[in-house]
């Protein structure tokens, strides 16, 4: 990426690279500058980082912060990549520990952690390539499960901008908008490096803002990444843009969108919404894109033709023969976990945990996640059935669904955020009885204020365990009596 940035900084010095929303207006960056800042993290990196030992990295999103990244990796410097979060300030020294880390460095520095400036010398390029192929290191969501450490590298995630660029058409006339936190998978490939190697101009921001979308939006971003969650705030926003706005792509990653959440955002933008499915482990497996012909309704789009993929059956009663639990090896896929294995079959493909059905064409629907299912006496509880039945239930709001194992046997349990105090639980049960075969009923089910989420939007399982684990024995209702 290295030799992008120094193309565009000889080729276009002038012309803006990032720029950051920052206290209600959005502060530009150039090619040049963002070269030069990069090159003097460099000079830094080459002469204070020899030992081999990893750097951890919070990025805030702002153009420093990538420049620190452009910098350690321009040394040859392996990076654990987070995003910027001052809570978090413990788990990031426990991380820092846990790999061995040659230094932390954020924002703003602080007890153990170098600050952005503290490690940005002087410099006027060149921003030189690596010596090596670097590790960049990342977390999963947590979504379902315990997260753990993802072992990706540079080109890789070069690699993956390309593939953003050539599908979507990222050009240096395009300005991306990505309210979402670089240190992620999808912002990582899909607006950092997609802007590197196309040229576009960047739209990023700290922290999420319908204010900063809008303002961007204003000011000429044409690509819009997002999550589920943000398209749901940003459909409910009562400003349509019609043909008045610039945009001319809205991207989704991060989980499945809601087909209410896709109408309301379409209607505002006025735009498709393309979705893309991929893991922090495999990059895209597959993306919706602008054709003719409509994509399915619950797809997730094509798989990409540099995935390779096979399906291996799913044993599963009631699934279609045509339907199994998706393997695949893609041009971005990771080289294992850290301080675990590569998380590799004996084929070199990567078991996503997901069941799916690919038709001819390769047009693929996600049915399930393999590890989402519960084990309910041998029968196999699907929690997205059941958190759609709950949502259905006009006194739900949301749910999420998990099992839970005692004395050696799963159970069902329902997080669910009620619409009004005086719903009752027992009528929530009842309206699951009447749609549900029994073992599919919650044993249990949890009422909490709001669904504890991480910073894409999907439901914090770890998080949501532990409010279950503290609700009191009011708040919980026990469906077992069946």
């Amino acid at each position: 990426m290295h030799r992008h940035v120094e193309r565009h900084a000889a080729g276009r010095p002038e012309a803006p690279a990032v720029h950051v929303f920052s206290a209600g207006r959005w502060v530009g960056t150039d090619w040049l500058r963002l070269r030069d800042m990069a090159a003097g993290v460099s000079e830094h990196a080459r002469r204070a980082y020899r030992t081999g030992a990893p750097v951890l990295l919070a990025l805030d999103n702002s153009a420093e912060s990538i420049a620190v990244f452009l910098g350690l990796t321009s040394a040859s410097v392996d990076v654990l990549c987070l995003e910027a979060d001052p809570s978090r300030g413990e788990m990031q020294q426990a991380l820092a520990r846990r790999i061995g880390a040659g230094a932390s460095i954020g924002p703003a520095g602080g007890d153990s952690v170098l600050a952005y400036t503290d490690v940005m010398d002087t410099a006027k390029g060149p921003l030189e390539a690596p010596d090596r192929n670097p590790e960049i290191l990342g977390m999963t969501s947590g979504s379902t499960g315990e997260p753990r450490i993802v072992r990706q590298n540079l080109a890789n995630v070069e690699r993956g901008g390309c593939i953003y660029r050539d599908t979507y058409g990222y050009t240096a006339r395009d300005s991306l908008l990505g309210p979402i936190p670089i240190a992620h998978s999808f912002a990582m490939m899909g607006l950092l490096a997609g802007a590197l190697v196309s040229g576009a101009r960047m739209f990023t921001m700290p922290r999420f803002s319908v204010s900063a979308v809008h303002t961007a939006i204003d000011e000429g971003a044409t690509v819009l990444l997002g999550t589920p969650m943000i398209y749901r705030i940003l459909g409910m926003a009562s400003r349509p843009m019609g043909h008045t706005s610039s945009l001319r792509a809205l991207l989704s990653s991060g989980g499945p969108l809601p087909t209410d959440t896709r109408a309301r955002a379409e209607h505002v933008f006025a735009l498709p919404v393309r979705e893309i499915y991929g893991s922090t482990e495999a990059g895209v497996i597959a993306c919706q894109y602008d054709r003719e012909e409509p994509w399915p309704a619950g797809g997730a789009g094509r798989i990409h033709p540099s995935t390779r993929w096979r399906l291996r059956p799913a044993g599963i009663a009631g699934v279609p023969a045509e339907a199994g639990w998706l393997h695949v090896r893609t041009a971005t896929l990771f080289a294992g976990y850290l301080g675990g294995d590569d998380g590799l079959d004996a084929n070199g493909l990567y078991d996503t945990g997901d069941l799916v059905s690919v038709d001819p064409r390769g047009d693929l629907t996600v049915l399930a996640r393999k590890s989402s299912f519960i084990n309910v006496g041998g029968r196999k509880v699907e929690p997205a059935r059941v958190s759609g039945v709950l949502e259905a239930c006009t006194a739900v709001a949301e749910a999420h669904v998990f099992g839970h194992e005692e004395d050696g046997e799963e159970s069902v349990h329902a997080a669910v955020v009620l619409r009004a105090p005086h719903a009752s639980v027992a009528d929530v049960l009842a309206f699951c009885r009447e749609r549900l075969a029994a073992y599919e009923v919650p044993h249990h089910v949890h009422v909490l204020s709001a669904l504890p989420r991480t910073t894409l939007g999907k439901a914090d399982l770890i998080a949501i365990k532990q409010a279950c684990a503290l609700s009191s024995a009011a708040g919980a209702g026990d469906g077992s009596g069946r």
